[in-house]
């Protein structure tokens, strides 16, 4: 009988201990699962810190860009406004110097070309505009032979009874080396 008691005894420790190793075991195993949990939650809570950093980030990237934009237009803008102010420019100026300054400032040439052209005879040039003859007449190689041909007539023309001569149409002996050529 003392077998069986002493038997009976170690079987109550041996499921004493089963239990307390089970119990041991469900508790490691839910701090195991707590811990992952934990981890986890603190993985979802760092992608979800990282995905505000980065919208974050996107969208300071993207206003900084608009920012850009607007600055590259807005040059653009005053880079094409520079560029006709000084298309406008040379233009005037164009205009002022195949005009005459120094002739009848009311009158600007036309740029239609002439029914009949006109042709110097000095320079043996063809002038088919009124733009072309006042540069014409205007010119260094035209006004130097103006000067060699003007002994002739004892005097010098100026610049404004060249043009309006030719603008008049008034061909006389004081511009004879203006003519008209024959069409062919």
């Amino acid at each position: 009988e003392r077998k069986r008691a002493l038997e009976a005894e170690r079987q109550a420790r041996v499921e004493e201990l089963l239990m307390k190793r089970k119990g041991q075991e469900a508790r490691i195993e839910q701090q195991r699962q707590e811990k992952e949990k934990a981890r986890e939650d603190a993985a979802r809570e760092r992608a979800r810190d990282r995905e505000e950093r980065l919208a974050a980030l996107t969208a300071a990237q993207q206003e900084a860009m608009e920012e850009l934009q607007k600055k590259i237009q807005l040059k653009h803008d005053e880079s094409i406004r520079r560029h006709m102010e000084q298309i406008e420019q040379r233009k005037e100026k164009a205009a002022e110097l195949s005009s005459g300054r120094h002739a009848n400032t009311d009158y600007a040439p036309k740029l239609t070309p002439y029914e009949r052209k006109k042709q110097c005879s000095l320079c043996n040039v063809v002038i088919s505009s009124e733009v072309y003859l006042f540069s014409h007449i205007k010119g260094k190689k035209h006004q130097q032979a103006v000067r060699e041909n003007s002994s002739i007539q004892g005097r010098e023309l100026s610049d404004e009874e060249v043009v309006i001569a030719v603008v008049n149409g008034s061909f006389d002996t004081t511009h004879e080396h203006l003519s008209i050529p024959e069409e062919a």
